[in-house]
């Protein structure tokens, strides 16, 4: 196994925001000010400095805005990602809001914001970061991933926050931003035989499958096998070097002693290491004698 294991795991890194992103595009949800506009089919508007624009909210509409102001990445092909349309600006106003991509697999770089007057979409204001964007009533709610030191750009482990774009009547002013999903939780320690080793993470969010941003692992080297727990009462049970990792420093868990970390428990004992999910009490124990399925 990958001596890396412990970045993977208990470090928290998770997947489950940047998979939100994906399903969900840079809009979500629904308000009574707002609609959003497909995401396919290229743009009719294709030479920067012409504007073809109607007035009507659009995704080729925010392509053509967004090309004549020279606010896309020139490399890429289709810049603008998904668009949201409401009266933000005001009763009666027409407000353009669009996700604006980079090349390829680059993913959303900012969006932007757009209102047509004067019989064209004049730009009012662009954030540099990708967002869910959706409307709450005639406000804006921006959420966006948290990345905690060394997470990599894929992985965010700090949960989501938000905040609403207000119009005042001269320009949009942002709220503070609200803490919304947790971050994933963590922690690593060993026995005090130093014999076994293990790594807890939770996300809060996955029950099942193989995401190791919500599960526990504990492991030996003789024998050399792991058991990782996950949210649901699942155990997968592997055996052979390729299954041990080096925890690298981690705190010594006392016989007797217990830790918690989102919804599993783990307790340091004489007989070996207990590890259970909270709800359920399903689990396993492991020592040098291999690993035992405990519980309902």
């Amino acid at each position: 196994m990958n001596t890396t294991l412990g970045k993977r795991l208990w470090l928290g890194v998770g997947v489950a925001a940047v998979a939100a992103f994906t399903a969900a595009g840079a809009f979500g949800g629904s308000g009574s000010a707002a609609t959003t506009s497909p995401a396919h089919g290229p743009s009719r508007a294709d030479s920067p400095g012409v504007s073809t624009a109607s007035g009507r909210c659009s995704k080729a509409e925010a392509i053509d805005a967004v090309k004549r102001l020279g606010l896309r990445d020139v490399s890429a092909t289709y810049p603008v990602w998904k668009v949201l349309c409401g009266a933000f600006a005001g009763t009666g106003s027409q407000v353009m809001v669009a996700s604006i991509s980079g090349l390829e697999n680059v993913g959303m770089l900012y969006w932007a914001v757009f209102r047509w007057s004067g019989g064209e979409w004049q730009f009012l204001m662009k954030q540099r970061q990708a967002a869910i964007l959706i409307a709450a009533g005639s406000d804006i709610r921006e959420t966006v991933s948290i990345y905690r030191v060394g997470d990599p750009r894929c992985c965010p482990s700090g949960g989501t926050k938000s905040r609403l774009w207000h119009w005042n009547g001269t320009r949009f002013t942002a709220s503070p931003w609200k803490q919304e999903t947790p971050g994933a939780q963590s922690a690593a320690f060993r026995s005090p035989s130093g014999g076994i080793e293990c790594g807890m993470g939770d996300d809060g969010q996955s029950t099942s499958g193989r995401r190791q941003s919500a599960s526990t692992e504990c492991w030996t080297f003789r024998p050399p096998l792991r058991a990782t727990l996950y949210p649901g009462g699942g155990l997968v049970i592997c055996r052979g070097a390729r299954c041990t990792a080096n925890i690298g420093e981690a705190p010594t868990l006392a016989y007797g002693r217990q830790i918690t970390v989102g919804r599993f428990r783990c307790q340091s004992l004489q007989i070996g290491v207990r590890c259970t999910v909270i709800r359920s009490g399903k689990g396993f124990l492991i020592n040098r004698d291999g690993v035992s399925r405990v519980g309902p």
